[in-house]
């Protein structure tokens, strides 16, 4: 959704470690709270998320900078969709429900 804002890749990584880099710059770096799973499962392979840890908090100031000109509906709808944790992202039908769809 944010690269129809865009016209480029929101996340547009070199390489796997480079993309991760782009994802947390985005997003924040990803907390137990978060998604507790992929952490713990990082934390075995002895992968470190880069990013400030406490950096959670300022996720839509960081998503709206990304996608400048998307509306507060639209920034809402992109972090909702690029939660860590992919339980916590919205199915299609919820997403076409969320408020940015309202004409």
């Amino acid at each position: 959704m944010a690269e129809l804002f865009t016209f480029r890749p929101l996340f547009l990584g070199s390489n796997s470690v480079d993309q991760i880099d782009k994802i947390c710059g985005v997003i924040g770096r990803p907390s137990l709270k978060m998604w507790e799973e992929g952490v713990r499962r990082a934390d075995l392979l002895g992968f470190e998320f880069p990013g400030d840890e406490h950096a959670c908090g300022v996720r839509r100031w960081r998503v709206s900078k990304a996608v400048p000109g998307a509306s507060m509906e639209a920034v809402h709808l992109i972090d909702w969709l690029c939660s860590w944790d992919p339980s916590k992202r919205p199915t299609a039908m919820e997403a076409l429900q969320h408020p940015f769809f309202d004409i």
